[in-house]
């Protein structure tokens, strides 16, 4: 695979790199096992207020040279349910209007927390097709890491992203600044509980430069507890739910925003199965809910999701091909 000089890569990094694999064989969906330290001590000893900033640092950690990185968003369903063996299990659909090129990183670094990770390549800049056409630098992948939305890690614990309106969220209460997929990284490398995630988040100034855009956050772990970060005028505001859309569900806050046809559908089905649910129910749901691809709005299904937080293992569909769903154990 080439490597121009233009990158320099540690061994581990290049293992990471040469384990990229097309799972569907048309440069929509990639399969990576990343087994380089991404050095994630160096960089949240800092404070981080724009994804520039970050770009610049992380490619000289761990690139020794510039690297375009772009920051994630999108809209999406999540929710959680038990099944009947008591396995708790969260649906996620990742929704936004992205050239389908889909990465699965897997984090098997030695010494550290394992986990599963979902990013899109065009948060690097690559394009369909790119990670397996022989001719691109694919070096830059070892970023993907620090750019995955939604993840679980091998204590039980997930957490992902979903966007609402508003102008986004910048506190400033003197605590050191963070980015959103950073604290997500942070959450999947350090918490064994839902009140450590959610610490790792109310423990910082959380970072959202945008005029037109907000995030709110799902978390969950293997007791079986969810809950919903949001932020009304920089205050964080904590909701315990199973379900979560596009818009704000804290007391109080404005419920304008997107989902709610989903939100209710999902709730229906929640209610019509008592909250239990077999793994292909809770995948059948968020096809149910999955957005369809080719629409013009800015909203498309790349993603569907369903991760056991008990088992430490992900169904993953994409691009809608619900017929031919990959199974991942985080033990493998």
């Amino acid at each position: 695979m080439p490597n121009p000089a233009q990158f320099i890569l540690n061994e581990a990094q290049k293992r990471t790199v040469e384990s990229i694999a097309d799972v569907y064989g048309d440069g929509t969906f990639y399969a990576m096992e990343n087994r380089a330290d991404y050095r994630l001590e160096e960089v949240i000893k800092d404070s981080w207020s724009d994804y520039g900033s970050l770009r610049k640092r992380l490619s000289e950690l761990l690139l020794k040279a510039p690297a375009e990185l772009s920051e994630p968003e999108g809209g999406c369903t999540v929710f959680t349910v038990k099944n009947r063996e008591g396995h708790v299990l969260v649906g996620r659909n990742y929704d936004f209007k992205h050239d389908l090129s889909v990465v699965m990183v897997k984090n098997s670094v030695p010494g550290q927390t394992k986990s599963f990770g979902m990013a899109n390549a065009r948060f690097l800049d690559f394009t369909p097709g790119q990670l397996s056409d022989g001719i691109t630098d694919v070096s830059r992948a070892v970023l993907f890491p620090f750019l995955c939305v939604d993840g679980m890690n091998e204590h039980g614990v997930f957490v992902s992203v979903l966007v609402v309106p508003g102008r986004g969220t910048m506190q400033d209460r003197g605590l050191k600044k963070t980015l959103n997929t950073l604290a997500m990284r942070t959450v999947l490398d350090k918490a064994e509980s839902l009140s450590q995630a959610l610490d790792i988040f109310l423990s910082q100034d959380l970072q959202i430069d945008s005029r037109v855009r907000d995030f709110h956050f799902m978390f969950a772990d293997g007791s079986g507890r969810s809950a919903v970060l949001e932020y009304e005028d920089c205050e964080p505001v904590i909701t315990y739910s199973p379900l979560v859309t596009n818009f704000r569900l804290g007391s109080g806050l404005p419920k304008k925003g997107e989902g709610m046809d989903r939100y209710k559908i999902v709730s229906d089905l929640l209610e019509y199965h008592d909250g239990l649910m077999e793994r292909r129910d809770v995948m059948d749901v968020l096809r149910l809910v999955s957005q369809p691809s080719g629409r013009k709005r800015r909203s498309d299904t790349l993603w569907s999701a369903v991760y056991d937080l008990t088992a430490g293992e992900l169904d993953l569909a994409v691009g809608h091909r619900y017929d031919a769903v990959q199974h991942y154990r985080l033990q493998d």
